[in-house]
């Protein structure tokens, strides 16, 4: 997928390096991801791998957002099974702190959701973030979700918000 600036594309192997140094091993980046930074770049590697698997298993998942000008992988933005095992989608983005604010995140999460509802027929998006993760809920609200509570996923208490076809 092609945005104004930003070309989402499948993430490699090859990537794991990046990602590690500038988004995955970040604990600042991943205070509020499941999981937290990753320990080491075979952890980051394993979840490239796993994203390569669920993109060839269910057509989507998360992709590496790559600057169009300069070629930088700046993090990942996509879809994918909530918790891993669905039934509903989950939409997500993470990005290394030097993009934050640049609307990164908000450019390619609407072709995120374009994508979802025109290419792959689905009809709705579901996305869960930390109460305290206030730049996460801002901008899942100014994509058009729909705050719809409180749940317990990924191990812990997230807010939980949702977005139809028809929005």
């Amino acid at each position: 997928m092609r945005t104004k600036r930003f070309l989402l594309r499948s993430l490699q192997a090859t990537d794991a390096t990046t990602l590690f140094a500038t988004v995955y091993g970040d604990p600042v980046v991943m205070e509020h991801v499941a999981g937290g930074a990753h320990a080491s770049q075979s952890q980051t590697e394993a979840a490239i791998t796993e994203y390569i698997d669920h993109e060839a298993r269910n057509g989507f998942t998360f992709w590496g957002i790559e600057d169009r000008e300069t070629s930088e992988l700046l993090g990942d933005c996509g879809l994918y099974l909530l918790e891993g095992r669905g039934p509903e989608v989950e939409f997500g983005v993470t990005l290394r702190q030097r993009s934050w604010g640049m609307g990164v995140a908000a450019e390619c999460g609407e072709a995120c959701i374009e994508h979802a509802f025109q290419h792959l027929g689905l009809h709705g998006l579901v996305a869960v973030a930390r109460a305290q993760n206030t730049g996460s809920t801002a901008l899942l609200q100014s994509l058009g979700f729909e705050h719809e509570g409180s749940v317990d996923v990924y191990g812990g208490p997230h807010e939980r918000y949702a977005l139809g076809i028809d929005r």
